[in-house]
């Protein structure tokens, strides 16, 4: 075998490893730490935004429930106001009374005492000429306020606002801070002499 080859087969010295020096490439420790906690803020940053945005929408879908239970209630009364009658001689909202056979709600024989007898009559005007209370809508008063109240509705107040007028003023207030007044005649009282 040659010099030459002989040579060739001497371990190489590999060169000796190279120092980094500081500020040079990569990461320290302290670094990925304080990207760790950057990032962690971040997330809790999104999760409190997440809480704030599902409580407001929460809310959003509530106060929208107390307004539907609302218009809902509304409609009742209304509708009760418009069928409330005094055709059998007192207030009431049975049209298919003794005295109302052959009346139909919401024309004009629904409303006035019908009966040939003057006592349904004079009962009636005396009602509606009542100016101390109002005797006209005291069936219709306590209707109103014996029925239940929606799960969003948290009062229900009727009080006649002018007795004269036979008008009424029912004030709402519901748990999301929501109210609302209505303020209705019974189309009773339009048949008051």
């Amino acid at each position: 075998m040659s010099l030459s080859a002989l040579c060739s087969l001497r371990p190489r010295r590999r060169p000796p490893a190279r120092r980094r020096r500081p500020g040079a490439g990569g990461s320290s420790i302290l670094e990925v730490l304080i990207a760790v906690a950057i990032i962690g803020v971040a997330f809790v940053g999104v999760a409190t935004l997440s809480n704030v945005q599902n409580r407001s929408l929460i809310s959003s879908t509530n106060l929208s429930t107390a307004q539907s239970q609302l218009d809902e209630d509304v409609a009742w009364v209304r509708n009760l106001a418009e069928t409330y009658t005094w055709c059998s001689g007192s207030g009431g909202f049975n049209g298919s009374a003794t005295n109302c056979a052959n009346a139909t709600a919401r024309t004009e024989n629904y409303y006035f005492p019908i009966a040939s007898a003057a006592t349904p009559i004079q009962n009636f005007q005396t009602a509606c000429n009542n100016t101390v209370s109002d005797t006209l809508n005291t069936a219709l008063v306590t209707a109103i306020n014996a029925r239940t109240l929606p799960s969003l509705i948290t009062a229900r107040t009727v009080v006649n606002d002018n007795i004269t007028a036979h008008r009424l003023r029912i004030n709402y207030t519901t748990s999301t801070g929501a109210s609302r007044t209505l303020v209705l005649t019974p189309t009773v009282a339009a048949w008051c002499p």
